[in-house]
């Protein structure tokens, strides 16, 4: 970026502060923590869609359910503290739903896979509901929120 004042060039780039920062690194359904070893490990109830992959330290595969999802099975839903929220590419946010609520219309909708009660620091709250697979989700040590 051009300097004005300076009259000069300034580099101006953006590294990953580790190696959780990259985007999507432990694939649909991981988990990147960096604290662990390795990094990378499936939700409860997923396993390495391919473990030979895992293994090398290839992530980008992802995981998979143990046992397929059966819509016609109530939804048992896993708290998972303290993450960065997935990727809200496919996910629908509405601004008057309770936590409550939130749970309650994912429960009633097969393509729902979370839920957060959202609490940004802008003041925006409400719920938030992710339409199918998961992605970049990650442990953070501190202020994370819960889906």
């Amino acid at each position: 970026m051009w300097v004005e004042q300076t009259k000069r060039w300034r580099s101006h780039y953006k590294l990953p502060a580790d190696n959780c920062d990259t985007y999507s690194l432990c694939g649909v359904y991981g988990r990147c923590d960096i604290d662990n070893e390795p990094i990378c490990g499936c939700l409860e109830k997923f396993v390495p869609k391919n473990p030979q992959q895992w293994e090398k330290g290839d992530w980008t595969t992802g995981c998979v359910r143990r046992t397929p999802l059966d819509c016609k099975r109530e939804h048992v839903f896993i708290r998972y503290p303290g993450i960065k929220l997935p990727d809200t590419k496919h996910s629908q946010h509405d601004k008057t739903m309770t936590l409550e609520g939130c749970k309650q219309e994912c429960s009633t909708n097969c393509n729902c896979t979370a839920y957060s009660s959202l609490n940004i620091s802008n003041g925006d709250k409400g719920c938030l509901l992710w339409f199918g697979e998961l992605v970049d989700i990650r442990k953070l040590s501190e202020r994370g929120q819960d889906i």
